[in-house]
């Protein structure tokens, strides 16, 4: 048999097989790879929130007080980004012998 011969039979038997997978999942209304997997038919599901037990205040007050602490870490580092871009931006001192 040729290589062209072989490549046509190939064919063929695919298509022959997509089609009978395709017809039978028709059958069942469902087609494709949502026959094999079921996928068409689940239903999305969610989880309760379970509260988090170190968590003890959330009152208005204590919120403040997180952001103010947030507030101080932020200007920290904004402060030491300013010393690494000095570093990065320092030129060599000659050196004498």
């Amino acid at each position: 048999m040729s290589s062209s011969k072989a490549v046509t039979v190939i064919v063929v038997i695919l298509v022959i097989v997509g089609g009978i997978w395709y017809f039978t999942g028709s059958k069942t209304g469902q087609t494709g790879a949502n026959a094999v997997l079921g996928t068409e038919n689940q239903i999305a599901t969610t989880t309760p929130v379970v509260e988090d037990p170190t968590i003890k205040d959330v009152s208005d007050d204590q919120i403040n007080n997180d952001l103010s602490g947030i507030d101080d870490s932020l200007k920290t580092l904004g402060s030491d980004a300013a010393g690494i871009d000095q570093s990065l931006n320092d030129k060599a001192i000659p050196q004498v012998q």
